[in-house]
Parts: C-alpha cells; sequence; structure tokens
C-alpha cells in the first residue's frame, strides 16, 4: 500500500467497533470511530477519511440524515467520499417496503453492507452506486 487508508466508523455498538477495529487493523487500516452522526460530522470536519461506515440507526443524529448533511457539504471532496452503510437485516426490510432505502447488496448475514441513501438514482450522479 502506497498510502494507509483512513476510514471513519460511525457505530454507537462497543462490540461492533471493536470488532471493526480488529478488522481493519488486520487489513492495515487506519480507524476513527464515533458513536453518532454528530461526532461523524465533528470528525469530519477536522480530518480526511478514505472511507465512512455508517450505521443508519445511531442515537443523536441517525446515519440516514448524517449522510445527506455530509452530501451537502461544500467540500467537493468529502461531499463525495463512498459512504457504506450497516444495518441490521431485520430494518432493512422495513426501510426498503418504506422507500427509505435502495438496496445495493446483500446477504443473509445479520449485518449487511449497503449502498446509503442515494441523493439521485442517476448514477452518473454518484458513481458509488
Amino acid at each position: 500500500m502506497s498510502k494507509d487508508k483512513k476510514i471513519l466508523v460511525g457505530e454507537d455498538s462497543s462490540i461492533i467497533i471493536n470488532l471493526t477495529k480488529s478488522v481493519l487493523a488486520f487489513e492495515n487500516y487506519s480507524m476513527k470511530a464515533a458513536r453518532n452522526g454528530e461526532q461523524v460530522l465533528e470528525l469530519l470536519e477536522k480530518e480526511n477519511f478514505d472511507l465512512i461506515l455508517m450505521d443508519l440507526n445511531m442515537p443523536v443524529l441517525d446515519g440516514v440524515e448524517c449522510t445527506k448533511m455530509i452530501r451537502a457539504m461544500a467540500d467537493p471532496v468529502k461531499s463525495k467520499l463512498p459512504i457504506i452503510a450497516i444495518l441490521e437485516t431485520s430494518i432493512i426490510i422495513q426501510w426498503m417496503n418504506s422507500g427509505k432505502l435502495v438496496l445495493m447488496n446483500s446477504s443473509k448475514n445479520p449485518l449487511i453492507l449497503i449502498s446509503c441513501l442515494p441523493l439521485s438514482r442517476n448514477t452518473s450522479a454518484n458513481p458509488w452506486l
């Protein structure tokens, strides 16, 4: 690796934070954790990251609203950071049924990695879709 990749994890569960930290450290990624969306935004204002792993169901400011705020940032690099959402299967199904979420990748695991709510369904506007 030419440079260390820095990942911001927005997650309120200590268990998932510790598990994620272990996996990312094993792969030589550095990680910072935030326990709610407000802390994600605070860290993002102060530091640069290569990727955000975001729990969509967090206290204070949830991952959906936090993602919308990141996408609205004036900084052209930070506003386009790839965001991978972490969400329980039952909530994914509920949000998909309500139209609140577009599922991009699924598995039968209790946790699923998905693409956060796109601001546009136009894939040319968001290359991560």
